[in-house]
């Protein structure tokens, strides 16, 4: 099992077509014993150097803190602000993502909602608050996030998870302009790709 990289060469992620992904999904495995096995084979395939080396800058290499690589997935969709013309300091503010979460092969295997939070195909969900934001490695690019999981549901991939990482965004920068008070709430909806990286229990 190797790390596939996206069409720029360089970000790692989950290929959910290979054979174990299909074990642990028809139900063979559960909950945190499909996490184990999952992510002993990712760091004993290098997954975890591939991402540390592909994620760099400040919030976004693996630390200490941070437990066994569990999936890393693209997003890719928008981001949702809306206009806030109820103060004199009229502007856009995030509502909510909404993005499709890609495996290695494009093939959207689960989404990314309000929460915010992150649901799989399995049936298995995470929400997770921000503990840490870093600002992007380009220009007009959303923030780089590390996330604590708050509450999960289901018994699949993401049971398991302890720390979310948001990393390597392109795009998603709420307008400059175009919010006051006669536009107040009036949404935009601006385009993103991201890396989510999710680790269980250090």
């Amino acid at each position: 099992m190797g790390a596939e990289t996206d069409s720029d060469g360089r970000t790692p992620l989950l290929n959910f077509s290979s054979r174990l992904q299909r074990t642990l999904l028809a139900g063979k495995f559960a909950g945190l014993a499909a996490a184990g096995v999952l992510a002993s084979c990712f760091m004993a395939a290098g997954w975890g150097a591939a991402l540390g080396g592909q994620a760099h800058g400040p919030g976004g290499e693996p630390q200490a803190s941070d437990g066994p690589l569990l999936l890393a997935l693209e997003g890719r969709g928008v981001q949702v602000y809306r206009c806030d013309g109820t103060s004199a300091a009229a502007g856009w503010v995030l509502d909510h993502p909404e993005a499709d979460l890609l495996d290695s092969r494009r093939k959207v295997v689960g989404h990314h909602d309000a929460g915010p939070s992150w649901r799989l195909e399995d049936g298995s969900s995470v929400k997770g608050e921000v503990i840490q934001k870093t600002e992007a490695d380009e220009p007009r690019a959303i923030p780089w996030l590390v996330l604590r999981a708050t509450a999960h549901q289901g018994t699949g991939l993401l049971s398991g998870v302890e720390t979310i990482r948001r990393t390597k965004t392109h795009g998603g920068v709420a307008p400059v302009q175009g919010c006051d008070g006669s536009m107040a709430g009036a949404t935009v909806r601006v385009p993103y790709t991201a890396l989510y990286t999710f680790y269980g229990k250090p």
